[in-house]
């Protein structure tokens, strides 16, 4: 089924009185406040005037010497003339991953999700699908009548960009995701990139019998390409980035609910890039799953409803990419869009 238009003004009124969702900024400020402190502990290690004056000299040399190494060889010597401790610095630039990881890898709180891959070569079917009894469960397919741009937010601190940001999200046809592409060719000390999309469907959802509810969803693959290149010039760079795909659900209570009636749950969807180093190497572009696969979910809530309420069910894409960079040139990228192909509403 459709979602009826009549229930079109909830999406409006959501966006009109709470916005968009911040959980993105709290993040983002949590972020440069860790990135803040490390670029403090650097530079008491490598002093702004100091790295500029190696940097200088290694182009000199580098210059002088058509054909020779290359700057990062140039760098490394002067560094090493000057008496840089380039081991101490290396294990500060690393010291707050696991504080960088705490921030951008938390979860939510349904009970729990279970995740279906189905091979291209599977029949359609596989698993057996057993349509659900209609007197507990609501099947919905496209068209979705309620699209929702619920969250965007676009980061780059220092000498980045992000040239581009589109939405994949379209109703009629329950396509859904983003393509995000972000850049630093020219990166300071400690700059950052963090790009974040959000959008999906709203469906409605009338409870038979007091009880919690099962959600499955089937998406079928149209496109889904990451990307992170990096170069380093100098010897002493380093960079964390990943990219980052998720299904997100949401229980709503009432029209003009907030807060969902059950936490917001975000479960990793497919398996994204993660990059961290002296930017020497990197994953590239890389096909994360191939067009037409297609993946089955299926999630429990933590919370029961009453029999013969109507409740708002949303389902989305979440798609982050976040890049930490200290002298390391970036290109990152994501290219992922799927289709709703059945979205399965249970009373157990």
């Amino acid at each position: 089924m459709s979602v009826a238009n009549e229930h079109g003004s909830f999406v409006q009124r959501l966006k009109e009185r709470h916005g968009q969702d911040d959980d993105a900024a709290r993040r983002a400020d949590r972020l440069l406040d860790l990135g803040s402190t490390q670029a403090s502990e650097i530079r008491r290690i490598l002093p702004q005037a100091e790295s500029e004056a190696i940097k200088s000299a290694a182009r000199e040399a580098h210059a002088s010497q058509p054909g020779g190494p290359g700057l990062r060889f140039h760098s490394l010597a002067e560094a090493g003339r000057r008496g840089v401790d380039l081991d101490l610095l290396r294990s500060t630039q690393r010291s707050n991953r696991h504080l960088v990881d705490d921030v951008l890898r938390g979860e939510g709180a349904f009970s729990r999700g279970e995740l279906t891959v189905r091979p291209l070569e599977a029949p359609f079917d596989w698993p057996p699908m057993v349509e659900p009894p209609l007197a507990v469960s609501t099947v919905f397919h496209p068209p979705f009548a309620e699209g929702w741009e619920r969250a965007s937010f676009r980061q780059a601190i220092g000498g980045g960009s992000v040239p581009t940001y589109d939405s994949y999200l379209d109703p009629q046809w329950g396509r859904l995701g983003s393509r995000m592409v972000a850049q630093n060719h020219d990166a300071g000390d400690i700059d950052q990139l963090n790009v974040l999309h959000y959008c999906g469907f709203l469906v409605p959802f009338t409870t038979p019998n007091t009880s919690p509810l099962m959600i499955t969803v089937d998406l079928t693959c149209l496109v889904c390409e990451h990307k992170i290149s990096t170069s380093d010039e100098w010897g002493w760079s380093e960079f964390v980035a990943f990219t980052q795909s998720g299904v997100a659900l949401d229980v709503f209570w009432e029209h003009d609910d907030g807060a969902p009636m059950t936490e917001d749950f975000r479960q990793r969807f497919v398996p994204g890039l993660d990059a961290s180093g002296d930017g020497e190497s990197f994953p590239g572009l890389k096909v994360i799953v191939g067009p037409g696969e297609r993946r089955s979910l299926n999630f429990l809530t933590d919370v029961a409803f009453p029999a013969g309420k109507t409740v708002w069910v949303f389902v989305g894409m979440s798609d982050f990419m976040y890049a930490r960079l200290n002298d390391v040139s970036i290109d990152i990228s994501m290219d992922t869009a799927w289709q709703l192909t059945s979205l399965t509403v249970t009373a157990l």
